[in-house]
């Protein structure tokens, strides 16, 4: 199948929709272990691609386009206008553990039209059965019938006439729909993208990527929410002038396992690790623990193993270094301009004993034939093209991992980011830039239960779901990457 089908499908047919949204609702199982919807209507008038009716690209989003053209995304967004969109709806992703997977909703305005282009696409012929037009693909399924397109992956292998079946059951209705629960409705009708997963619906669709498996063998701290007793996470986003809105709760019992661990690990938040995290780092993450009560985590204890099952690094005690954090830990990172697959890193954590662990560090490292230099009161060593700097400021240890001399100012004189940090107890922010400005994702857990993000540019004037788009647009193919790599959601 070829790649990039199945989102080209999607978010351009998704906004060649009719008004009746209530049809697709019903279609959706009450069962579904995860459901998304989009707001059409709001996503195009807000960004200023929809006018009187009409669908238009902005004049600087054309350009970033035309710069980009190789860009996955380029070739979706570029495509909106021929797409006789009706820009009044709305479009959903649901996921079940039947037959299909993930499956996408959407109304059509013309039905012959939207089997031109899948069939364009897929380089094949539609076939008809009882008022139905659909194509059989590979691990996809796709059916028009009456103004609405159904998309599906299939969750195990399944026969033709097996997958028809199973579409047609969804467009007769004859199922509980998720209309039912009147929890999960009103939840859909919040914001600009909204969204309901219950954790094992969650872990289905992560479970399709291999980027998250590869994430998780490698970070199992993730797997604290993900793979946890959670019962379920809501989602909502909303668009303003100056920026994108995004709100997350995360519903668990306070008795749940989830909740203890959190309750007994997280620490109080600061932001005195933007001390040593240089501000040119595209992504930083930080947690606040109590270093006592975070090494006894089970995943904790499997990155500890990871890293002592490397040559020498069973001489390193981490636990004991790790048991000595009270406060942030963070990690800034950004990919290295000059080598390909390489990146820039530093890790800083605030501790109680940070000579302490400097001693143990140094001590490590002459071990190893590696004695330190000691130059402003930072101890360096060599590593392949990189230097690697170990010191500390005002308890904060850190370790820099840089091909450069560092020459840029720190995180912390970055507007907002202090604030940001000092309230929330886990943080991740993200750096972006496109025509000439930047950009901010922030996205932080206040409490176990509630977590918040926002993302804004640079330019105050700058319109922000605009922006993201051409944020998006300016995101080049990456050969370090294999497709495979991002099989769930699949591009061009």
């Amino acid at each position: 199948m070829k790649k990039g089908l199945f989102v080209f499908t999607i978010l351009l047919l998704a906004l060649c929709s009719c008004s009746n949204d209530e049809q697709l609702l019903e279609m959706i199982p009450h069962d579904a272990t995860g459901v998304v919807c989009f707001d059409l209507q709001k996503i195009l008038k807000k960004s200023g691609i929809e006018n009187d009716g009409k669908i238009e690209l902005p004049q600087e989003l054309q350009n970033t386009i035309k710069q980009n053209d190789d860009a996955s995304w380029c070739g979706i967004i570029k495509n909106l206008p021929n797409m006789g969109i009706d820009p009044k709806s709305k479009a959903y992703c649901f996921m079940t553990t039947k037959t299909y997977g993930l499956s996408f909703l959407v109304c059509l305005d013309d039905d012959s039209q939207a089997i031109d282009f899948i069939q364009r696409q897929n380089g094949t012929k539609a076939k008809e059965a009882d008022g139905y037009n659909y194509i059989y693909l590979g691990d996809y399924f796709y059916a028009v019938k009456d103004g609405v397109l159904f998309v599906g992956r299939f969750n195990r292998p399944i026969d033709e006439q097996g997958a028809l079946k199973a579409a047609k059951r969804l467009f007769a209705k004859t199922d509980e729909s998720i209309k039912t629960d009147k929890d999960i409705e009103e939840q859909l009708e919040e914001g600009d993208v909204s969204a309901f997963f219950k954790v094992k619906g969650l872990k289905t669709l992560l479970d399709m990527s291999e980027t998250y498996r590869d994430i998780a063998s490698k970070f199992p701290l993730i797997t604290l929410f993900t793979e946890s007793d959670i019962d379920a996470f809501s989602f909502n986003a909303t668009a303003t002038e100056k920026e994108i809105d995004i709100k997350t709760k995360i519903k668990a019992a306070k008795t749940s396992e989830y909740a203890t661990l959190m309750n007994l690990t997280l620490g109080q938040p600061s932001a005195s690790v933007l001390l040593a995290i240089p501000n040119s780092m595209k992504y930083i993450a930080s947690m606040s623990v109590k270093g006592n009560e975070f090494v006894k985590l089970p995943q904790v204890g499997q990155i500890v193993k990871v890293i002592q099952s490397m040559p020498y690094f069973d001489r390193l005690d981490i636990a004991s270094m790790l048991n000595d954090v009270d406060g942030p830990i963070a990690v800034g990172m950004s990919p290295d301009p000059t080598f390909v697959g390489q990146w820039n890193a530093v890790i800083a954590a605030k501790v109680k004993s940070p000579k302490l662990i400097i001693s143990k560090i140094s001590h490590f490292a002459t071990g190893l034939g590696q004695a330190p230099e000691l130059y402003d009161n930072e101890y360096v060593y060599e590593y392949n093209n990189k230097a690697i700097v170990v010191g500390e400021r005002q308890n904060v240890l850190y370790i820099k991992m840089l091909d450069y001399e560092q020459t840029e100012g720190y995180a912390n004189t970055i507007p907002g980011l202090n604030q940001f940090f000092n309230g929330n107890k886990f943080g991740l922010v993200l750096q972006t830039a496109a025509n000439q400005k930047n950009g901010f994702f922030t996205y932080g857990l206040k409490d176990p239960y509630n977590a918040e993000g926002k993302f804004y540019c640079s330019d105050t004037k700058a319109n922000p779901l605009l922006y993201l788009m051409e944020c998006v647009c300016s995101i080049k193919p990456d050969s370090q990457f294999s497709q495979e790599n991002f099989d769930l959601m699949p591009t061009e």
